[in-house]
Order: structure tokens, then C-alpha cells, then sequence
């Protein structure tokens, strides 16, 4: 989040109106307005973060020409993450952070949790589709890049999406207002539900809120405490990610774009595959296409290759050892899956809806155990964290 969310809705409002006064001839001016108006933005909250993005994307834009002017190394465009690999590092010679925990550079805790592994993810997607095509619009990389409601938590869309600016952009009226109801749905989210699910229903089910009960010694809290912070603290992350993905949704929609969903109701999910059909599905995409299919092919081990991917994922997420154990645990789960999930096949209408739920209450209570472990404050925590499901 870059603005306080209440700005950030008046932000768009302003943001939509003064897009649509722009004539349509001037479609391309239209496009510069929403990079010039992102841009703004971003450096309002911090100068630093603009300059580092502008140098990313640009960085980008060199590569997909090194990429096109050499094209058999191939390897090549998967230098677009370099920057932020190097933003992790302190200086040489020392461990590698995800050995110590998070990021201890200031640069760098500031830029990862501002955007910087979303964006060089929409840079990657977006010159790989324009080495593919053979031409890259440094317009479209810019605004795809900057857009603000979109800016440090995605959805994770490529350049394509944001040409529709200067191809097909015509104002609709029922789209401006599913844009503003989006919009609406996304604020009620972060305001409310959000901060009932950390204050009261915490509270109320486990006798303090949510940091209360993280702040404490884990080794203090009884099984059912550590349950109901594991579970609170989960679905307050979905409801978190959602709406802003419902914010930027609608945003988008109110300036004629469409922005990919990123949730199908994933508290549903009834297997660990199931999970990742659902959750965040712009990153799930890009896993899917970009890194374990090509994985698959090289080394016709699917189940060694969604281990390593996952790892690698959750090195993206944070040079963390919580963020590596997710990683690690997601392939685990997803490999496992592979080998057992047909095996498993009720025969009775009673024995699958049984199964089902069962399915539905394991996977919930497996992905909120790893999310967990990614989420806290210091990798030390987390064997005490652990431990806590022996205090019964």
C-alpha cells in the first residue's frame, strides 16, 4: 500500500475523471496521463521507490534488446530479476540473507514490500510477449509497471492489457460503475472486515488481538489459541490481498481496462492443487508458463520440478528462512498430491462429501500453517512456533 487507503480511493475517483475528460483522438496522450499520474503518486510516498522502478524498467527494455540482437541465449531475459536480487544483498562476503531472515537492508525491506518482485515479474512477462512478437512498446512497459492501484500487490498483468489504452478504449458507462462498486467492495475489506477479523473476532475467540497473540511467547498459548491466530491471521491475509486485488480491479475497469482476477474463492479449496486454482492466479499463471512447464520438459520430473519452483517462489516472495520453508512446503504438498490424489477416490455419495470436507478443512489448515511460518517476524520464531501444537 502506498497511500492511505482512503486516498487512494479518492486518488482513483480524480484519476478516472480526469482520463475520460481527455478527448479519445488523443488516445496515446490518454496513456501518458496514466503513467504521469502513477508516477506522481509513487513519488509522493517515496522518490527512492520511483527512481528505482523507472531504472528496472528500463533495465527491462536493455535486456529485451540484448535478448532480441542475441536470441540463442535464450537465459538471457531472466536477467530482468538481477536488480532485485542485488536490493537484497548487504554487501559481500556475508551469508545469504535467506540463511539470517528477511532483508536486513533498509533499501531493501523498503522496495520489496513496495512492488519490486511484482514488477519485475509484469517487466518478464511483458518482454518475453515482446520478444515473441518482435517489438516492444516502452509506453505500455511504463504504464503497466507504474499503475498505482495496482502498483505493490498486483494483480500481475503484462504490457498487452494497458495498449488497450490507445487501441479500444471507449468510455461505458456500466463498466465505470461495476468499476466504482469493485472499488467499493475492495475499501469495505481493508477497512472493516479486516479490522474486525484483527481486533474483535481475535479477540473474541483467542482473548487478544491478533499482534497480542503474536507478540507473546508461542510456548504461553494453548493449542486452540494457536489455531485460532493461525486461522484468523490467514483469512485476514486473503481478505487483506482481495481487496486491494478489488481496488486495482475496478480501477482498472474505470479507465476501460480489464485486469486479471486473482482469487476464486480459495477458502474453499479442497486439495492443495484445488488451492492454487484458486489463490492468486496472475502468479499462479506465470508459475504454470513460465517455470514448470519449461522445467518439465528439460527434466520429465514434475514432482522434483513443483518442489524447486516453489522453493524459488518463496525466495521471490522474501530471502527468508519462513518464506523458504513455505516454498518448500507448497512443492512438498503439491508433489504428494501428485502420487496420492488418485488413489483416493470415495465410491459412496456419503464417503465424497465426507472426503470433501475433510479435504476442504486439511487444506485450509495446511496452507494457514505455512503462511504462518512465513509471516513471522524472525526466523527464530518459528521452532517455538512449531512446538506450540505440542502444548496440549
Amino acid at each position: 500500500m502506498i497511500i492511505d487507503i482512503h486516498l487512494l480511493a479518492i486518488a482513483i475517483f480524480w484519476f478516472s475523471a480526469v482520463f475520460w475528460v481527455i478527448p479519445g483522438k488523443y488516445a496515446q496522450q490518454r496513456q501518458y496521463f496514466v503513467t504521469l499520474f502513477s508516477a506522481f503518486i509513487i513519488y509522493s510516498y517515496s522518490p527512492l521507490v520511483l527512481a528505482v522502478v523507472l531504472l528496472v524498467t528500463l533495465w527491462g527494455v536493455a535486456v529485451f534488446y540484448a535478448a532480441r540482437r542475441w536470441p540463442r541465449y535464450g537465459f538471457m531475459i531472466w536477467s530482468i530479476f538481477l536488480p532485485m536480487a542485488l536490493l537484497n544483498l548487504e554487501g559481500w562476503g556475508q551469508a545469504p540473507l535467506w540463511l539470517v531472515g528477511s532483508p536486513r537492508s533498509p533499501v531493501a525491506r523498503h522496495l520489496v514490500t513496495l512492488g519490486l518482485s511484482f514488477y519485475s515479474v509484469k517487466i518478464f512477462g511483458s518482454v518475453h510477449m515482446a520478444l515473441r512478437s518482435g517489438q516492444l512498446r516502452t509506453s505500455d512497459l511504463f504504464a503497466t509497471t507504474l499503475f498505482f492501484p495496482a502498483f505493490a500487490s498486483g494483480p500481475i498483468d503484462f504490457a498487452d492489457k494497458f495498449r488497450g489504452l490507445i487501441t479500444h478504449n471507449n468510455f461505458s458507462a456500466p463498466q465505470y460503475l461495476m468499476g466504482i462498486m469493485r472499488v467499493g467492495v475492495g475499501l469495505f475489506k481493508v477497512s472493516f472486515v479486516s479490522a474486525w477479523l484483527i481486533v474483535d473476532a481475535s479477540t473474541y475467540l483467542g482473548g487478544g488481538t491478533l499482534n497480542e497473540i503474536k507478540s507473546a511467547s508461542w510456548s504461553s498459548h494453548t493449542l486452540d489459541i494457536v489455531l485460532v491466530y493461525q486461522i484468523l491471521s490467514f483469512v485476514n491475509l486473503y481478505i487483506n490481498f482481495s481487496g486491494f486485488t478489488d481496488i486495482a480491479i475496478g480501477a482498472g475497469k474505470m479507465i476501460g481496462i480489464n485486469l486479471t482476477e486473482n482469487f476464486r474463492f480459495p477458502l474453499l479449496a479442497h486439495s492443495i492443487q484445488n488451492f492454487w486454482q484458486r489463490w492468486h492466479l496472475s502468479l499462479a499463471g506465470f508459475i504454470t508458463k513460465y517455470m514448470f512447464k519449461p522445467m518439465v520438459r528439460r527434466t520429465g520430473r514434475p514432482k522434483i520440478a513443483i518442489f524447486v519452483v516453489f522453493g524459488v517462489i518463496g525466495l521471490w516472495h522474501s530471502y527468508s528462512v519462513g518464506y523458504l520453508l513455505w516454498g518448500f512446503g507448497h512443492g512438498f504438498l503439491l508433489s504428494m498430491h501428485m502420487v496420492f490424489s488418485k488413489k483416493i477416490k470415495p465410491r459412496t455419495k456419503v464417503g465424497r462429501i465426507a472426503w470433501r470436507v475433510t479435504s476442504t478443512t486439511l487444506t485450509l489448515w495446511a496452507v494457514s500453517f505455512l503462511s504462518a511460518i512465513a509471516n513471522l517476524n524472525d526466523s527464530e520464531d518459528i521452532y517455538p512456533y512449531v512446538l506450540s501444537y505440542l502444548q496440549l
